[in-house]
């Protein structure tokens, strides 16, 4: 296998890059999930703040291994990726207070993954460090995380910002006085994240 690189950098909408059939995980030698509330509030504001889409930064994911594994490794980017997987799963919640039909179309559609057979995976494979604790919390969703006791400094920040954007979207459904409008406010939310545009950088090595 040569040792040079092909790459390739498309500006592109989240959903183009995390709502496709991809699938992307944590390499190991990659740090923790680091962002506190500080990092989730300025996403939250920016998310919120214009009615254009923001851009959410450049995510680089290296493929060479991807046919082998199934997943992209995540070379820059993991923590607003996880961060967006996080909110995904506060509007999948909320959403299911007013309706299950809906909320379970946000777990497959955004959260999960499915193959040619119907076989469904999580789209984030996080790091080994946080990773039991994510997925039974925020991908799979049916335990609740307000009442879980994280183990980690890495699953408080976890749950901390779960816990503020989950009270940061409640504040917003409170300006609705049905759940019709709220479901409507929480689809705008989902089209907004959906909307950010990124920068796709994908790193394959050349035979």
């Amino acid at each position: 296998m040569s040792d040079k690189l092909n790459l390739e950098a498309n500006d592109k909408t989240l959903k183009e890059v995390l709502f496709a059939d991809r699938k992307y995980c944590v390499p190991q030698y990659q740090r923790p999930y680091a962002w506190d509330v500080e990092q989730v509030s300025e996403f939250w504001d920016d998310l919120v703040s214009s009615d254009d889409p923001n851009f959410l930064g450049s995510f680089i994911f290296h493929t060479e291994m991807e046919r082998k594994t199934g997943y992209a490794d995540i070379i820059d980017g993991q923590q607003r990726l996880l961060t967006v997987t996080i909110f995904t799963a506060v509007l999948r919640d909320l959403v299911r207070q007013l309706d299950g039909e809906t909320a379970m179309l946000y777990q497959q559609k955004d959260i999960t993954v499915q193959d040619l057979y119907g076989q469904e995976s999580f789209r984030m494979r996080p790091g080994d460090t946080v990773r039991d604790y994510f997925e039974t919390h925020i991908q799979i969703g049916t335990e609740n995380i307000l009442d879980s006791k994280p183990a980690t400094r890495e699953e408080s920040r976890v749950k901390r910002n779960y816990e503020y954007l989950y009270d940061k979207v409640s504040r917003e459904l409170q300006r609705f006085d049905s759940k019709e409008r709220q479901l409507d406010a929480l689809s705008e939310l989902r089209d907004k994240v959906s909307e950010l545009v990124v920068r796709d950088v994908v790193i394959t090595n050349l035979v």
